[in-house]
């Protein structure tokens, strides 16, 4: 490492970042419902869109999953993605961000978005 200007010391720091950042991305892989993962999907083609085509997905889930989605209202699905920086929300408007492009990326290099696992 010593021949491209990375000390022992910048490596491990490097790589402490690294791991950091995959352990974020894999609890929130790990912590998502379906639903929220094909807004995020939506969300990243679009880059903005408005809370109603986002509550869309909500709607819809709670359709098809109605017990698990009985104590889990709208504001707390989507209290759970501005959480964890995976989109943000101004008012009626709701934009896409980096950490939740990531994430996505993240998932499908694992193979995540291939299984329907999440609710």
């Amino acid at each position: 490492m010593s021949q491209l200007g990375f000390s022992r010391e910048g490596v491990l720091k490097l790589a402490t970042i690294d791991y950091s950042i995959a352990l974020h991305f894999e609890r929130a892989s790990r912590s998502i419902f379906q639903s929220q993962i094909d807004a995020l999907q939506f969300l990243a083609q679009h880059k903005e869109i408005n809370l109603d085509q986002l509550r869309t997905f909500y709607t819809t889930a709670t359709l098809f999953y109605p017990q698990q989605y009985a104590n889990y209202p709208f504001e707390s699905w989507v209290n759970f993605l501005e959480s964890w920086a995976l989109l943000c929300v101004e008012g009626e408007r709701v934009v896409s961000t980096p950490a939740g492009r990531a994430v996505l990326a993240y998932m499908a290099a694992r193979g995540y978005l291939n299984a329907q696992l999440f609710l």
